[in-house]
């Protein structure tokens, strides 16, 4: 099966996940889509069941590019981590896609120094950055959050990341949100590691958008196919999302008035190794 959400552990020892850059070239993206290319979703789980390599999944996944979904995909090679050990080439990589364009790179030594690698749905690759107009954006006011090193998040991250230390702090920064006393935020509710735009009082976009969910893993975790994941809005210091009155406009069949759920242990059945 697919996932909308793009998190994948393969029982080839690959991780696998994106975060969304969009397109806001309208002339590209109408002329660089064409008829009988294959969808994203298609592309990715083709790619999850052949490749046992990051780039034989950037191989498996550049062909017949539809250049829709333009996303930022992630890749990790479990099988070439060892722990306390220099990480080896080829053992991360980054792919960025638009309409006509796939462009990646091995990005393990960048892990290495920098300890972590953050995901803004802001393209990192200046290509991509530009053929997508973001740079456009970026001129504008409030043009940093169209920043891939600037935008608040990154520097949230760039700040935050040396507190990780264990399985529980790590949850804590996926789920990281104080705009309201946090200076990066500078008072708005999106621009936190999991946003929660519908808080701002006066929203400058839709209200309701900003991180739906978290997941997260470990390579220990991740070698046994397992993770944890957490639905609806953060709740860590700001009040549960619920369906109020203010939203009854909008359809949500089948969901729970209020979103206030704890982590839960997702593994495969029977537990096992990639192989």
């Amino acid at each position: 099966i697919t996932s909308v959400d793009d998190f994948f552990l393969t029982s080839h020892g690959l991780a696998v996940f994106e975060t969304t850059n969009g397109n806001f070239n309208v002339t590209l993206q109408r002329e660089g889509v064409r008829p009988g290319s294959v969808l994203s979703w298609l592309r990715s789980m083709a790619a999850n069941l052949l490749a046992r390599s990051g780039r034989q999944w950037i191989d498996h996944f550049s062909q017949h590019n539809s250049g829709t979904y333009n996303n930022q995909w992630m890749l990790l090679d479990l099988k070439l981590f060892e722990p306390r050990k220099p990480l080896k080439p080829r053992t991360f990589w980054i792919l960025e896609q638009l309409p006509d364009l796939i462009e990646y790179e091995d990005m393990t030594q960048h892990l290495a120094a920098e300890g972590f690698w953050g995901s803004y749905n802001v393209p990192y690759f200046l290509n991509v950055y530009r053929m997508s107009g973001f740079h456009k954006y970026h001129l504008m006011p409030n043009g940093e959050e169209y920043s891939y090193f600037h935008c608040s998040r990154a520097r949230i991250f760039a700040r935050e990341h040396r507190k990780v230390r264990d399985m529980a702090s790590y949850k804590r920064l996926l789920r990281y949100n104080r705009f309201e006393t946090d200076p990066l935020s500078e008072g708005d509710g999106c621009n936190a590691v999991s946003a929660r735009c519908d808080l701002n009082t006066n929203p400058k976009t839709f209200a309701l958008d900003g991180g739906i969910d978290a997941k997260a893993t470990s390579t220990a975790m991740a070698r046994r196919l397992q993770f944890f994941a957490q639905m609806g809005p953060t709740h860590d210091n700001q009040r549960p999302f619920e369906w109020t009155a203010e939203y009854s406009n909008y359809s949500h069949v089948g969901q729970p008035t209020k979103f206030h759920f704890d982590w839960v242990l997702f593994k495969s059945a029977p537990d096992g190794e990639f192989s």
